[in-house]
């Protein structure tokens, strides 16, 4: 007797765009996407790669009073020697510090991408007093309120030598550490805020 022929399903529009979507985002496609980071696939999510997805720019930084404009004044790879004491031992894979300057203010972006597992053990070392040593100690320092940025936060109020407060906000996220600092005559949190806000959505 002859067999009948299978029966072939054809797949909705939708279907087909998702099957597609699936293919896209494989490791080995040279992009590095959703889901992937550097530790399910390295080769698509290079550190180097990450850290320059997820360096700010001078259009992330709103412009401050009097509209002074913003330029870079640092763009450096940083390893483990340059790095805080207490957040040190921890796994660190690669390291970036960027900067920016205005005549009223200046803001740095630290990142750091550690082991997935040991990225809240290095927001939970984040020492106000060893990321300031370079400066002395500070007069006072006054930890505020989560900014809820990431999986997790911390903020800090910092003077330091009598000279107008320095605010900062670390935040982890996945694999990826970060420290935002702003300081100056125009220094605002808001405005930190906004820019560390700005830097964890590159994460995503």
């Amino acid at each position: 007797t002859p067999q009948k022929p299978a029966t072939t399903i054809a797949e909705s529009p939708e279907q087909e765009a998702e099957k597609s979507q699936l293919n896209l985002n494989k490791c080995g496609n040279s992009i590095c996407e959703e889901p992937e980071n550097y530790e399910s696939c390295p080769s698509d999510c290079t550190p180097n790669s990450m850290i320059e997805k997820l360096k700010i720019a001078e259009n992330d930084l709103p412009l401050i009073a009097g509209n002074s404009p913003w330029s870079m004044d640092r763009d450096d790879s940083i390893g483990e020697y340059h790095i805080d004491s207490s957040i040190r031992g921890l796994g660190l894979i690669a390291g970036h510090n960027i900067g920016f300057t205005s005549d009223k203010a200046s803001v740095n972006q630290q990142i750091l991408i550690y082991p997935v597992d040991n990225i809240n053990k290095v927001l939970d070392a984040t020492n106000p007093n060893q990321i300031l040593q370079w400066a002395g100690p500070p007069d006072t320092i006054q930890e505020l309120p989560s900014p809820n940025i990431g999986d997790k936060s911390k903020a800090f109020k910092v003077l330091l030598n009598n000279e107008p407060y320095i605010y900062y906000i670390a935040f982890a996220e996945k694999g990826y550490y970060e420290l935002i600092l702003i300081k100056g005559i125009a220094t605002d949190y808001k405005l930190l805020e906004e820019i560390a806000r700005k830097a964890a959505d590159k994460i995503n």
